[in-house]
């Protein structure tokens, strides 16, 4: 099942140049409609952070051999 928008939420993202608020009034949890093309935007913005991250850990030697990996994967695992 895919939920339509309502008329306020299309007027909504239409003035937005970024994701729209949206209060559930039963719970008051709070959500955010964003089209596709910006959900794929904040993901790679995310990647590249993650990426940007990983390669700070390399350069500050934060990282572990192949063999070190291994036996913690094996000691998580039990085997």
């Amino acid at each position: 099942m895919t939920p339509k928008l309502t008329a306020e939420q299309c007027e909504a993202l239409d003035r937005s140049e970024g994701p729209v608020p949206v209060e559930d009034d039963r719970t008051h949890r709070l959500y955010f409609l964003v089209d596709a093309e910006m959900l794929q935007a904040i993901e790679r913005q995310s990647d590249a952070a993650a990426i940007r991250a990983g390669i700070a850990d390399m350069e500050a030697g934060r990282v572990l051999s192949l063999d070190e990996l291994d036996a913690r994967v094996c000691s998580r695992l039990g085997a």
